[in-house]
């Protein structure tokens, strides 16, 4: 997988992170057609443990290797003692998904953008191989 792009933004009053899956880009061919059928899953962690305290997913877009799934999810977070996973698979009929790439993030602190109307993260682009 090339990129996956994401949007962060957190509102620091209420400690709720926004998080936009935006589109993936050039994702590696998993099916026989030469495509793939990709979703991303969402893991939020205590920072320092394995301890997952939510869990959600894309819905999956059909064969394509640059998905748009502009879909919106939101988490109770506190940004300094938890960690954000994303994970891209390809949907399979034969087994139950292939890993595609994942991007961490262990730091959830935002930075202030005077275009953004609260506090939010810069528009990321993070490259799993």
């Amino acid at each position: 997988m090339k990129d996956l792009c994401f949007l962060l933004v957190l509102q620091h009053e209420t400690r709720v992170l926004r998080v936009k899956v935006i589109a993936g880009i050039d994702l590696a061919k998993k099916d026989i057609i030469g495509a793939s059928d990709p979703y991303v899953k969402l893991s939020l962690y205590v920072a320092d443990e394995n301890k997952e305290l939510a869990l959600v997913q894309t819905k999956t877009i059909k064969k394509t290797l640059n998905p748009k799934w502009n879909e919106e999810f939101f988490f109770r977070v506190c940004p300094q003692n938890h960690r954000l996973l994303f994970e891209v698979f390809d949907e399979n009929r034969l087994e139950t998904f292939c890993h595609l790439g994942n991007q961490e993030l262990r730091t959830l602190l935002p930075y202030h953008d005077r275009n953004a109307g609260c506090h939010s993260t810069k528009a990321i682009s993070a490259v799993c191989r």
